[in-house]
């Protein structure tokens, strides 16, 4: 009888160290989540060779990019902020100690995009981004200089992975429609169209798909002069190139930007089709 009780007070230790190493592991939550408080007065993405930067001067209301301070899209930056002011980690994957895994999870300098976010010179944010684990939408990473590499939620390569143009501000100008008197264009041969007055309120404002490099057009055909009699008056020249190797086939000089820019194929439908209207009447 002593013995089987002794068995039993035995059995009982036994299932209290396996409760207590279960308490002690279900205790433990392997996710962590990386909340940003400040936000950021510069951006810096740094991918393949190539470098984004972006700056702001107004506690992130507005934002310029590059060293000539492009005006940049401030909904698409306010939106790779709000990416990386919250990470989620569901899981801690290795070290950034082991070389193995820093091959493994695509943090090596030839695959990684980094992110560094700053507020008054100072990092309050850095990113390193890996591979995406196949078929979810999931990132290997590392953040605020830690060691550990982490499996965050969220594709973060399809995040910061942008060029620079896509980040700029498109609009070559914006003005209100009632305070546009008359719209007039004037064609290759010099003959000068005026736009209905029932039309003329599309042309408040004016975006580009892309800014482009500068051209020469000494050898580009003029194809319309546009002037827009507002409060102020805004003149925009169209050309078209005769012979294009990019994506563009037409490129706008604006009195409003000091940017060459392009001009989509069917603007420049649009403008045929009103100067053919304001032609007959």
């Amino acid at each position: 009888m002593k013995k089987r009780k002794i068995i039993l007070i035995a059995l009982d230790l036994v299932l209290l160290a396996v409760l207590i190493v279960q308490i002690a592991v279900s205790s433990v939550d392997p996710r962590k989540t990386f909340l940003l408080s400040e936000k950021p007065d510069e951006v810096h993405i740094y991918n393949n060779g190539k470098q984004i930067d972006l700056y702001s001067s107004d506690n992130g209301e507005t934002w310029v990019i590059g060293e000539h301070k492009y005006p940049a899209n401030s909904v698409f930056v306010q939106d790779l902020i709000e990416k990386f002011s919250k990470l989620n980690a569901i899981n801690k994957v290795g070290s950034v100690k082991n070389e193995a895994s820093i091959d493994r999870f695509g943090l090596n300098e030839f695959n990684c995009i980094s992110v560094s976010a700053k507020k008054g010179g100072n990092v309050i944010r850095s990113l390193q981004i890996g591979k995406s684990p196949a078929g979810v939408q999931q990132v290997y990473a590392t953040v605020d200089g830690e060691k550990d590499i982490y499996l965050i939620e969220g594709n973060l390569r399809n995040s910061f992975d942008y060029e620079e143009d896509y980040l700029r501000d498109k609009r070559i100008y914006e003005i209100p429609a009632e305070s546009i008197k008359s719209v007039e264009y004037t064609d290759e041969n010099g003959k000068v169209f005026q736009v209905p007055e029932d039309k003329i309120s599309s042309y408040a404002y004016f975006t580009t798909d892309t800014f482009v490099i500068p051209e020469d057009l000494s050898q580009a055909e003029k194809k319309y002069s546009v002037t827009i009699n507002a409060d102020k008056t805004i003149t925009m020249d169209i050309y078209e190139l005769l012979k294009s190797e990019n994506e563009y086939t037409y490129i706008g000089i604006c009195s409003e930007s000091p940017y060459k820019f392009s001009v989509p194929s069917y603007t420049i439908e649009k403008f045929a089709a009103k100067t053919e209207e304001t032609d007959k009447k």
